[in-house]
């Protein structure tokens, strides 16, 4: 029996098991909260970061599955992702602005929900909210935590290292949680652990030194906005 075209399946092999991804799916949010809530840099979301918010995974949202894909498309090189490098450096742009531990996930949750606006459909969900907001959304509020409410900022080398940091971890989810289990969980498809090393190995430098454009960029946007 399947929940909106969720099969469940929780025996494929090569399948990572459920208890590990629920596990982090529960600590990790909770543990990096936990942490921002010592630091004291958890504040209200205003009107202005809401509408932030909403540009920055509209922008996303265009250039991924409109612009950025067209590019892919034109290049055909299986490791060139322009779509998916652009919704990083956008919303990476965007977090930067705001500032506000949280501004990550739920932009990420923002910008699945015009994705399947748009493009996918809302078949799967909620697992698609869970997985974008608490690993790609939840990496880059990891970097307003490492940075103390101030991502971003600092001399070049703590500017670059954070891009490096949540360019890296952006690697890692399309692989390994959606390769090694979403699909097969969802789907049934057939886990390929030499496709998901592969497609991690050929990812991350790529991600790391968009990652670093991005933070660069970040603190350049950042500072003109409050100026």
């Amino acid at each position: 029996m399947t929940f909106n075209h969720i099969e469940g399946n929780i025996n494929i092999p090569g399948e990572i098991p459920w208890e590990i991804v629920a596990t982090y799916f529960i600590l990790a949010p909770l543990v990096l909260y936990v942490l921002a809530k010592r630091q004291g840099i958890i504040k209200k979301f205003t009107t202005i970061d809401y509408v932030y918010m909403g540009i920055g995974a509209a922008i996303a949202t265009v250039w991924e599955f409109f612009i950025g894909s067209f590019l892919n498309r034109a290049i055909a090189i299986s490791y060139i992702d322009l779509a998916f490098w652009g919704r990083m450096f956008i919303l990476i742009v965007t977090v930067a602005i705001i500032r506000k531990f949280g501004a990550g996930m739920l932009s990420l949750v923002i910008f699945d929900v015009l994705a399947d606006l748009v493009h996918y459909g809302w078949a799967g969900q909620p697992l698609f909210f869970v997985y974008e907001g608490l690993t790609y959304g939840l990496f880059i509020d990891l970097i307003i935590v490492l940075a103390k409410g101030h991502p971003f900022e600092g001399n070049k080398l703590f500017i670059a290292a954070q891009g490096a940091i949540v360019g890296f971890l952006w690697s890692l989810p399309d692989p390994l949680l959606w390769l090694g289990f979403l699909k097969p969980f969802i789907y049934g498809a057939v886990v390929n652990w030499n496709k998901i090393i592969f497609d991690i190995i050929t990812a991350f430098p790529f991600t790391t030194v968009v990652g670093i454009f991005a933070a660069f960029v970040s603190n350049r946007v950042a500072r003109a906005v409050r100026a």
